[in-house]
């Protein structure tokens, strides 16, 4: 018989450095919303998508099984559309049909597919990814992160520059010139704009501000031109725009429900939360310091409370799922008054705090499933699927 236990995570998601997540069109310096309907209002708020979190955790579940695979058999080859299958779900869906029932067959040999979903073969994920939602709205954060300019080694360090040879002295003073004039035809694009803006505000007659509005156009045209040119684009001490981050210490509040899971497939999905929590990232920029985060859920185990079975079962706690932020030494006066320095363990921080039978029992299982992991499922063989002719 498949045993399954429905769990649910409940909490906050921290932002330990600036958060930054991007959509294709959304517009530039802007923090990445949604509407939020309240009791008497609606606003929008910064927020996580529960698609972003998804991927991420499935994408760290991946390499949890690829360790052992690797661990396994050191000499593992896996192919791309298998690599994109298991840990994006497939690139496309299929339109085959599957036969009444092949689903669990497919959810016992790929436990990474049962969890998350897939498009090619088409699965139902059971996780289910909240949106993680911040409770302060969007106009209390601005643009983020501000704009600035990247340091030039060869402006900064005159032995570098002697480095050149006259052929790449002359690169370097053609792309300082394009940035040179990029920056003149920044200002006048903000001196026209603030010339229109005044026309307008003092009521000036059409012409005038048909006049304005072309200077503005050409400066913006201008500046365009510059932007496109191979020295500008190649120049290092180009300017960097502003970047939209919700800021440092932004809570975000998130549910994420697993539904009908194996103690395989829960281990599985715990494992990779603890594998989070060495590097607890998320978003971009992270090499620039932004992206990180800490996470503080309940654990929440779905019980029946008497034979009446399903129908009256109920969460019950079951513990905690802690991701902590990295943690330097720090100074701590003891008892007789002396200062010491006191150094962390990253080894005895736990992510998964639990000692319910459920949880212990979900990551006995997976710790044994990987020492069978190329055998007993096809995370990385061929997939097998029964469809109808």
């Amino acid at each position: 018989m498949r045993t399954t236990n429905t769990i649910r995570l409940r909490g906050l998601i921290t932002a330990e450095g600036p958060i930054m997540i991007r959509r294709p069109d959304l517009e530039e310096g802007r923090v990445l919303t949604m509407n939020i309907v309240d009791i008497n209002s609606v606003n929008r708020v910064p927020v996580i998508p529960g698609e972003t979190f998804k991927g991420l955790i499935r994408s760290l579940a991946y390499c949890v099984a690829a360790d052992a695979a690797v661990r396994a058999n050191p000499r593992l080859n896996v192919s791309l559309s298998r690599i994109y299958e298991q840990a994006k779900g497939g690139l496309k869906f299929t339109e085959e049909k599957k036969e009444l029932g092949s689903d669990r067959a497919l959810r016992d040999r790929h436990p990474l597919l049962s969890l998350f979903g897939a498009a090619s073969p088409i699965l139902e994920g059971r996780c289910q990814f909240g949106v993680g939602k911040s409770t302060v709205p969007a106009a209390a954060y601005g643009t983020g992160m501000p704009g600035g300019a990247r340091r030039d080694p060869v402006t900064t360090n005159p032995m570098v520059a002697d480095l050149l040879s006259d052929e790449e002295k002359a690169k370097f003073a053609s792309r300082s010139i394009a940035v040179a004039d990029g920056s003149a035809a920044k200002m006048a694009e903000k001196a026209a704009a603030t010339l229109l803006a005044a026309a307008k505000r003092k009521g000036l007659g059409e012409e005038e501000i048909a006049s304005r509005e072309a200077d503005l156009a050409a400066a913006k045209d201008a500046l365009e031109q510059i932007k496109k040119g191979a020295d500008f684009d190649l120049a290092m001490q180009r300017p960097v725009p502003a970047k939209p981050a919700a800021p440092i210490g932004t809570d975000f509040s998130q549910t994420i429900t697993i539904r009908d899971v194996t103690d395989i497939e829960l281990g599985l999905l715990l494992a990779a939360f603890e594998l989070l929590g060495r590097e607890p990232l998320i978003g971009g920029g992270v090499t620039a310091g932004c992206g990180g985060i800490s996470v503080l859920y309940d654990i929440d185990v779905l019980t029946d409370t008497d034979e009446t079975g399903s129908r009256s079962a109920q969460y019950k706690s079951a513990g905690s799922l802690v991701i902590e932020p990295p943690k330097c030494p720090a100074h701590v006066r003891e008892d007789d008054g002396s200062v010491t320095l006191k150094s962390y363990d990253p080894e005895k921080i736990k992510v998964v705090r639990s000692e319910h039978p459920v949880i212990l029992g979900a990551v006995a299982a997976w710790a044994k499933a990987e020492a069978s992991i190329l055998t007993a499922f096809d995370i990385f063989a061929p997939t097998k699927v029964t469809t109808l002719v």
